[in-house]
């Protein structure tokens, strides 16, 4: 059995369709195919075309609101309070009009005030419950402080 994972930003994709296809045709005993789109959620859309629920989807978009909110923690904003905004200000709108996507991130490796970034994930995670949506909180453990590997784990959990 096999697992195959493709991360595929804006731009040309020569020989994807016929990638999938071939997997399709082919008879491989493919558990899933795990694709992470960024931007452009045509190759999400293509790989559940193609080979329906074996396709697992990841979507990101890049911008305000899905990198880090840096401003919303040197302005004092709790984290309780921004979530639900950005939730339907930035993320449900883009969730409900991409239903080719299973699991969202939406934040991407915000490298940088770990206790806030915790909390906001914390907030966040009841908005991106069933039947909506699943989310990941993408870390970058290897830049994180060691006192705040802990929380991490809290929002893990």
């Amino acid at each position: 059995m096999s697992r195959i994972g493709l991360h595929i930003v804006p731009g040309s994709r020569n020989g994807y369709g016929p990638f999938l296809a071939a997997l399709r045709d082919a008879g491989v005993n493919v558990k899933r195919i795990v694709v992470k789109a960024v931007g452009d959620f045509s190759p999400a859309r293509e790989a559940k075309n193609q080979l329906g629920d074996k396709a697992l989807t990841v979507g990101r978009l890049t911008g305000w609101g899905w990198e880090g909110f840096d401003q919303y923690v040197a302005g004092g904003t709790p984290p309780e309070i921004l979530a639900p905004a950005i939730f339907r200000q930035v993320y449900e709108p883009v969730i409900l009009a991409h239903p080719e996507i299973d699991i969202w991130e939406p934040i991407n490796e915000w490298s940088n005030h770990w206790r806030y970034q915790a909390d906001l994930f914390i907030a966040l995670a009841p908005h991106f419950e069933e039947p909506l949506t699943t989310a990941v909180w993408p870390i970058r453990l290897s830049s994180m402080p060691a006192p705040f590997c802990a929380r991490a784990a809290r929002v893990m959990s």
